[in-house]
């Protein structure tokens, strides 16, 4: 059985965009419930929730739209490194007022962006051996 690092990319790429899109679109039309499911007591007014809400889907589109345009799948892990060092400095600002979920966070986006980054050095390894001159 050869393996398709093409295919294994298109999959995990969908499976991260879908993940924003549904993450999205819970904080875009539920904040609350998303927020207290996510261990938040959160009770301050919905804009930035909300405002969260959409661009985790607007990123979830993002990602999607980059299967069709695969040299900027790279930004894929530029956004989840961010995410990871937020998500990191913001356990560290609130301290014990943080939920767990916020590592929690942080070590899922590090591994979705160390999975992309794998297969983009990957290919590039790949696709060096092909085109290297043999002697």
């Amino acid at each position: 059985m050869i393996l398709n690092i093409r295919r294994l990319e298109t999959i995990f790429i969908s499976l991260i965009g879908l993940h924003s899109l549904i993450l999205g679109v819970a904080m875009a039309f539920q904040p609350m419930f998303t927020l207290r499911l996510f261990g938040w007591d959160y009770q301050g007014p919905m804009f930035f929730p909300t405002q969260t809400g959409v661009f985790l889907t607007l990123f979830g589109i993002l990602f999607l739209i980059f299967l069709r345009h695969r040299n900027l799948i790279w930004f894929i892990v530029v956004i989840k490194g961010a995410a990871v060092l937020f998500l990191v400095s913001q356990k560290f600002i609130l301290g014990p007022d943080a939920p767990a979920t916020v590592l929690v966070a942080a070590v899922f986006d590090g591994l979705m962006g160390a999975l992309v980054a794998t297969f983009l050095i990957w290919q590039a390894y790949t696709n060096k051996k092909k085109t290297a001159p043999s002697y």
